[in-house]
């Protein structure tokens, strides 16, 4: 009886192992990691170890993702959308598709790899966020999710492209209709010697416009004043606390203008592209700096959520609003620098 029962433990942790090997097995890399809605995104696929005969490609959106996986993670944000019932709301699925499976073979999103471990897809999106591309194995008893989604690709979609086909509207082209010249076709010679002559005059008469002192010239300074990154970043603020949209309903309004000032003043003021990063990528930098931890996760927080309002339409309580915009002011108070006056010779 008992080696009967020793012989089950060791086929459970077999099973379970097996499971979690499949959950790794499958590897996926994106040349890309932003793209417009309709254009096809090449991912490479390698199978790792033993050949998975068929599995899903999934598309996650931010707040998808997190349903899925926040869960499993004590963490500050976790509890909050576990509080807000973030969790139990239908999310509708991503619209995309896989226009193009390479050396395998598939429908809608299942993949069957035919025993080939290296392959070539493409994937479109059709909906405006940032995604998760994620592998699922199918089994007859079970959906098994990768363990960390941040081994596989997150891709930024941006609006820009329709879903119709725009090109197949486009009459045909007619042939081209040969005209006789005329002096208006001559017209760029007359502008470019009219400018030579006008450069000339200018380069004759400039060292006679120059003010001479002692017989030497002297040149004109002229001060230009650098207008300071929190002066602007606070004007903005004051007036997004003045005017409380957010108290008007138009709380995604709010929040991206809110963000875009602690973008433009991160930007400004340390030097880092954060108009144009990704929330990970703007913390990433922001550690490579002289900047508080704290501060880093107030950041953090701010434009997580702010992102959630933005592509996956949550609804934040208002009082977080008034938070947000009292921390930006403060982050900027408490970081601002006075720049010095440059003089440039002219």
């Amino acid at each position: 009886m008992k080696t009967r029962i020793t012989y089950l433990y060791i086929l459970i942790i077999l099973f379970w192992s097996g499971q979690s090997f499949a959950q790794n097995n499958i590897m996926i890399k994106a040349k890309t990691d932003s793209t417009l809605i309709g254009y096809a995104i090449p991912l490479e696929i390698n199978l790792r170890g033993e050949k998975a005969d068929s599995f899903k490609i999934e598309c996650l959106n931010f707040l998808q993702a997190a349903k899925v996986y926040l869960p499993k993670m004590d963490t500050s944000l976790a509890n909050q959308l576990k509080e807000q019932d973030v969790f139990e709301q239908d999310l509708p699925a991503t619209d995309f598709e896989i226009s193009d499976f390479g050396k395998w073979n598939g429908k809608g999103n299942t993949i069957y790899t035919k025993g080939i471990e290296d392959n070539k897809i493409k994937i479109k999106i059709w909906d405006e966020g940032q995604f998760s591309i994620l592998p699922v194995i199918i089994t007859q008893n079970d959906t098994i999710y990768p363990d960390n989604p941040d081994d596989y690709p997150q891709i930024t979609v941006l609006s820009g492209v329709a879903k119709t086909d725009s090109l197949k509207n486009i009459t045909p082209i007619k042939e081209i209709i040969k005209e006789e010249k005329n002096w208006q076709d001559y017209m760029w010679i007359y502008i470019a010697l009219s400018i030579i002559v006008l450069i000339g005059l200018i380069l004759w008469f400039l060292p006679k416009l120059i003010v001479k002192k002692g017989g030497k010239a002297v040149e004109r300074k002229k001060v230009v004043i650098v207008r300071p990154a929190h002066e602007i970043s606070l004007e903005k603020l004051r007036k997004l606390q003045e005017e409380k949209i957010w108290k008007q309903g138009r709380v995604k309004e709010f929040q991206s203008e809110l963000t875009y000032i602690l973008r433009e003043y991160l930007e400004n003021r340390y030097k880092i592209n954060a108009l144009e990063q990704t929330t990970g990528e703007i913390v990433d930098s922001l550690q490579k700096i002289n900047i508080k931890p704290e501060d880093i996760e107030t950041i953090k927080n701010i434009l997580q959520i702010a992102d959630m309002v933005k592509f996956a339409k949550a609804k934040p309580e208002e009082d977080i609003n008034q938070k947000f915009l009292d921390e930006t002011i403060d982050f900027v108070e408490r970081t601002k620098e006075v720049p010095v006056q440059n003089n440039i010779s002219g």
